[in-house]
C-alpha cells in the first residue's frame, strides 16, 4: 500500500512540474491525463490505508479529514496563485512552483507511509473476494454518475463566471472559496453528523448540489455565481464526508 501512495504522489509532482516546461498540446494532454490517473490512484489507496489505521486507532470521528485536506489543498493552491499573480509570475513558473511544492510535501510525509508487518493472525486470514450483487452495482453506478455530474459544473461553472467577472483579482477568489467550502463542510459533516444515516445524508448532499448545477443556467450573476459554487461545494463535501478517512493518521 505504501509504495502505491508514494509512487502516485511522486508522479503527480513530476507531471505537475513537467506542465511548466512543455508547451505542445499533445504533451500537455498526456501530462494532465497522467496527473488525473495518479490523483485517483492515490485517493483510492490513501482511503483504504487510512481506513485501516482509523479502525485500529478507534477514531471514526476523524474520518472526514482526508477529504477536508483535498478542499484545503484547493484553497491553498488558489491562494498561492493569487500571490503569484501579485508577483507577475508566468504560467510556466506557476506550474513549476506547484511541482516543487508537491515534491517538498511528499518528502515531508514520506515516512508516514511505511509498510507494516502484519501479525500472524492477520496474515493467516484468507482474503475474501467481493461478492457482487444488485446493491453493490447500484453503488458503483451512483459513484460514476456523481463523478460525471460533478466534473461538468466544476469545469464550466468557473468559465461561465469568468464571463461576468472581468477583474482577475476578484475572479481569483473562486478557487480559495471553492476549497474552503468543501473542506469546512466535509470536516463538519464527519464530526457532527457521523451518526446520521449514510444513505439519507448522501441523498441530501445530492439534493443540495443539484441547485448549484441548475441555477447558473438561468440565474448567473457574480454574487449568484458564488452561491451556486458554494452549493456545489457543500454537496460534494457532505457526500464524501461520511466515507472520508484520515490521510495522516499514521503519525498519530
Amino acid at each position: 500500500m505504501a509504495w502505491a501512495v508514494r509512487s502516485g504522489l511522486l508522479l503527480i509532482a513530476l507531471v505537475t512540474f513537467g506542465m511548466g516546461v512543455t508547451h505542445g498540446f499533445t504533451a500537455q494532454l498526456l501530462l494532465r491525463l497522467l496527473a488525473g490517473i495518479a490523483s485517483a490512484w492515490v485517493l483510492v489507496h490513501v482511503s483504504a490505508w487510512a481506513l485501516a489505521r482509523l479502525s485500529a486507532l478507534h477514531r471514526p470521528a476523524a474520518s472526514g479529514v482526508v477529504f477536508a485536506d483535498v478542499g484545503a489543498g484547493i484553497a491553498g493552491a488558489g491562494a498561492l496563485c493569487m500571490a503569484m499573480m501579485q508577483w507577475d509570475a508566468h504560467a510556466d513558473q506557476a506550474w513549476q512552483a506547484f511541482g516543487a511544492v508537491s515534491l517538498l510535501l511528499l518528502v515531508l510525509i514520506w515516512p508516514a507511509y511505511r509498510e507494516r508487518i502484519p501479525d500472524t493472525k492477520t496474515a493467516a486470514m484468507p482474503v475474501r473476494r467481493t461478492q457482487w450483487d444488485a446493491d453493490k452495482l447500484r453503488l458503483v453506478l451512483c459513484y460514476g454518475a456523481f463523478g460525471f455530474g460533478y466534473i461538468i459544473p466544476a469545469t464550466f461553472l468557473p468559465a461561465m463566471a469568468h464571463q461576468y467577472i472581468s477583474n482577475p483579482a476578484m475572479f481569483s477568489w473562486a478557487w480559495p472559496v471553492f476549497g474552503a467550502a468543501a473542506a469546512l463542510s466535509t470536516y463538519a459533516v464527519s464530526h457532527w453528523l457521523h451518526a446520521a444515516n449514510i444513505r439519507k445524508l448522501r441523498a441530501f448532499s445530492y439534493l443540495l448540489m443539484a441547485p448549484g448545477v441548475v441555477l447558473p443556467v438561468v440565474w448567473l450573476r457574480p454574487p449568484r455565481a458564488r452561491v451556486c459554487r458554494r452549493a456545489v461545494d457543500r454537496g460534494v463535501g457532505a457526500g464524501v464526508g461520511r466515507s472520508g478517512v484520515v490521510a495522516f493518521s499514521a503519525v498519530m
